[in-house]
């Protein structure tokens, strides 16, 4: 049974061209995962509102050269004594007599708050980091400039995202919950979990991930990346697109309590694929920083070296956009992904993907393409398991691109929601 989509009112584009948005909870344009999510609302709201865009970012020296349209301030959240106090020195601002508080702005400190203090609208895009999967403190952190907009009684939207589970930090996560405007998720099991803190359905409900909303670069730029990496992808050979990531290294190694196993074991399992079945092998990395030990570069470049048929795998160097990156992936037979939003890249042109998963987000937002049978949790990750999976899913590869294509519609049409959302708010 189809969902009625209610009728919408037709605003417009002059009625939005005051307002300003500020976008906030992403780590770093280093995560190609969330400069997409970045890039599709703020490229989106500024086209079709021409609404003042702000993007709030820990690392504005990175990320004010790549969001170059848009204005980049500093968010200290991950300093969280500083942040902390500047979130204390919120509330106190918002206990003030509203017609007194002009002569206190000076007690919001921080540039992510003089921003908060002058949008219309905030957006969060914490992606998968409203849970405490990364420890009590991460969720701490992504919370801070949540609640200061909520002192400062803006709009909040928590856009499209994987939420929970949470333990010691849930009596912020249900106040937060209770205060926000607006909570989309992007997938059935964080979906489950929100229902508990009784939300009305019209503050919550369930879209899609907003980097589906990303349109892949033109097929010329790529051959242009590909030419520069000097890479000439064969013709008569399976290619197998591959995006690996430290967290999954890092899960494995511990579970079997031997550094270096990951690489080793994933090295081996390429090798017989490339011997037995003419595979060749390119490795695409998700994330290139912003530190040395975030590159998934690093770890591709390992596994790679380790590798006894080189002249059968490619290891892409370069530091490319996420549009870009969607758009090389686009030219695969198959897709093995340990970032989601790789994965996500993969989903979005039609590519068969297999997903190696460390959280809820990847098993959630796989089931929504009936794909939860391509899952292998890190948990119980095998490669031989994960050898069979890649060659099944190579025999039905047409039936597999021809699903995820017919869901794909479904999936950018209910991503839409989430701008719907974002005009409904600001109006």
């Amino acid at each position: 049974m189809k969902r009625a989509v209610p009728k919408q009112k037709i605003l417009n584009k002059e009625a939005f061209s005051n307002s300003n948005v500020l976008l906030i909870g992403t780590y770093s344009s280093e995560n190609k995962g969330d400069a997409a999510m970045e890039l599709s609302v703020a490229n989106r709201v500024r086209k079709e509102l021409g609404a003042t865009v702000q993007i709030s970012s820990p690392f504005p020296n990175i990320d004010k050269a790549f969001y170059s349209d848009f204005e980049v301030v500093f968010s200290q959240r991950r300093k969280l004594i500083r942040a902390s106090i500047q979130l204390f020195l919120a509330f106190i601002y918002s206990l003030l007599p509203k017609a007194t508080q002009s002569k206190f702005s000076f007690l919001i400190l921080s540039d992510e708050g003089k921003a908060i203090l002058n949008a219309d609208l905030v957006i969060d895009l914490s992606g998968d980091m409203l849970t405490e999967d990364y420890g009590p403190h991460v969720a701490y952190s992504h919370f801070i400039p949540i609640l200061m907009s909520i002192f400062l009684r803006k709009k909040v939207f928590l856009c499209a995202q994987s939420i929970g589970p949470f333990g010691l930090t849930t009596f912020l996560a249900k106040y937060i919950f209770s205060k926000v405007s607006r909570i989309t998720v992007r997938e059935s099991i964080s979906y489950e979990y929100m229902k508990r803190f009784g939300l009305s359905e019209s503050k919550l409900s369930k879209t899609a991930d907003v980097a589906f909303l990303l349109e892949p670069a033109k097929l010329e730029r790529t051959k242009e990346i590909l030419k520069e990496e000097g890479l000439s992808l064969p013709k008569d050979r399976i290619i197998l697109g591959i995006s690996v990531s430290d967290i999954i290294q890092k899960k494995y190694d511990a579970r079997h309590d031997v550094k270096g196993k990951f690489e080793d074991e994933f090295a081996s399992l390429l090798d017989q694929l490339i011997e037995t079945h003419k595979v060749f092998v390119v490795f695409v990395s998700h994330v290139t920083g912003p530190s040395e030990t975030k590159d998934d570069r690093n770890l591709s470049k390992r596994i790679f070296s380790k590798m006894k048929n080189k002249k059968s795998g490619f290891v892409l160097s370069g530091n490319h956009r996420p549009e870009e990156i969607k758009r090389i992936i686009s030219q695969f037979s198959l897709f093995v992904g340990a970032r989601m939003h790789a994965n996500i890249g993969a989903l979005s042109v039609g590519i068969p993907i297999i997903a190696i998963s460390y959280s809820h987000k990847t098993p959630g937002i796989m089931r929504e393409f009936e794909l939860g049978d391509w899952v292998h949790p890190i948990e119980t990750l095998d490669m031989d398991k994960l050898n069979e999976s890649i060659l099944t899913m190579y025999k039905k590869r047409k039936t597999i691109a021809s699903q995820i294509s017919k869901s794909n519609e479904r999936i950018k049409s209910v991503a839409e929601e989430n701008i719907v959302k974002i005009k409904e708010l600001l109006s």
